[in-house]
């Protein structure tokens, strides 16, 4: 590969050697001056990372991150600040690294151990560290041995849920949450005003024979619905609530009532493209919805919202039923998958079946984080389809990972985004 088209290619991903982040540097001196307390007191006055303007583009911030462990063979960062693809695994230029961890590089002389990276000053996403003292143990996705950052008071999920949950594969997984000083909050969208309640209740449904809890938001004139998929994230884990209360209150949306479903992820044939969970969403959940909160019998007012399997779901119930749904935010959905056993033999599936199927009259809402990998192509090639097939598509890119974390923010401009095609 030519040097400068490497140098540029390794520009674009951020990656390659560290680059010098004179915060850092400096800091580490001290530490070879006077001992290792003194990074521990820079990183708890940081609250985390060390990060900077970088010097070179005021465009870019430079993120160290540091881990403090002397008696360690070894230290990884779980979790990626910057996107790590297959030619990036294969080039050496990430010596070790993995597609979900890398190595961080101990500093001679010192107990710590480091790695720096030029980003986006949009970056939101999350991170832990694994330490080991012997060789690098095999590779998984989910650390349950991996630590938070002691430095770093942000936790996904937070500590104190706000609604109890039930265990799960995933139950104790905790990671730091890095979000540097451009990435979006609630605040933008202008201040709080009074707080909706979230009214739990539960929903059996004759299809599936499932008992499931709801969590409705309810705000005063609410002229539209929107069904969110894994209400139990929603309601336990995000300020959700907080957002919405903002977009209403300033009018950046009209009112709508969000209906936070649980998703029963135990259980077969829930969200994906699971038939009889998309027809007991639409034909039994909806109206049982609009009938209890008095909310109007419109699809070109109702959306469906997912994320991840909850995203691919929600593209699939609003071709599978727009005289439900007149709107879809597909959230980092897993549009790779198929109607295979291992999802991979037929990918592509559903772009075919939009593409070969009848057109239906429904817009559509789509992001993804450039940290997902192959989710950033899917989400491409389905946007790409639906524009080719005549649908509205809002389509956006977020500087961040697959999370709940990320997903807060980007559902909110995907929602001020679909409603503001409705008549007002």
């Amino acid at each position: 590969m030519d040097a400068d088209v490497l140098d540029g290619w390794k520009r674009t991903r951020g990656i390659g050697p560290d680059p010098v982040h004179p915060a850092w540097e400096e800091l580490l001196a001290a530490a070879r001056a006077h001992g290792d307390d003194v990074v521990d007191a820079a990183l708890a006055r940081a609250g985390g990372p060390l990060v900077s303007v970088d010097p070179d583009d005021d465009g870019k911030r430079l993120v160290t991150f540091v881990r403090r462990a002397p008696r360690a063979t070894g230290v990884d960062l779980v979790g990626h600040p910057v996107h790590v693809d297959a030619a990036a695994l294969t080039s050496g230029l990430l010596a070790g690294a993995t597609r979900h961890r890398l190595p961080m590089h101990r500093a001679e002389g010192t107990g710590l151990w480091h790695r720096t990276f030029r980003v986006s000053p949009r970056l939101r996403t999350l991170y832990q560290y694994r330490t080991h003292a012997g060789p690098a143990r095999p590779e998984v996705i989910g650390f349950f041995d991996a630590e938070t950052d002691p430095h770093n008071p942000r936790r996904f999920p937070p500590a104190q849920p706000r609604h109890e949950l039930p265990a799960t594969r995933h139950s104790g997984v905790v990671e730091s949450v890095l979000a540097l000083d451009q990435a979006p909050t609630h605040e933008r969208w202008g201040p709080a005003s009074a707080s909706t309640p979230l009214a739990e209740t539960t929903f059996s449904g004759t299809i599936l024979k499932r008992t499931r809890r709801v969590w409705a938001y309810v705000p005063d004139r609410a002229a539209g619905l929107v069904v969110l998929h894994d209400g139990q994230q929603w309601a336990a884990h995000t300020d959700l609530v907080d957002g919405l209360d903002r977009l209403i209150g300033n009018a950046h949306i009209p009112p709508v009532a969000v209906v936070m479903v649980e998703a029963l992820r135990g259980e077969p044939d829930e969200l994906g493209v699971g038939e009889a969970f998309t027809r007991s969403i639409a034909t039994e959940l909806v109206p049982w919805v609009r009938e209890r909160w008095g909310l109007p019998d419109a699809a070109a007012r109702t959306i469906v919202a997912g994320q991840s399997w909850g995203g691919l779901n929600a593209v699939h119930s609003a071709m599978r039923h727009p005289e439900v749904f007149g709107n879809a935010i597909g959230q980092s959905g897993s549009y790779w998958h198929g109607q295979s056993a291992t999802g991979w033999d037929d990918y592509g599936h559903l772009m075919a079946e939009i593409a070969t199927g009848a057109r239906v009259d429904v817009a559509f809402a789509l992001d993804v984080g450039s940290l997902e990998g192959d989710m950033v192509p899917a989400s491409r090639h389905l946007r790409d389809v639906l524009v080719a097939r005549g649908h509205h598509v809002d389509y956006r890119e977020f500087e961040g990972c697959h999370s709940w974390a990320c997903w807060e923010h980007s559902l909110l401009d995907a929602l001020v985004a679909i409603t503001a095609r409705w008549p007002r």
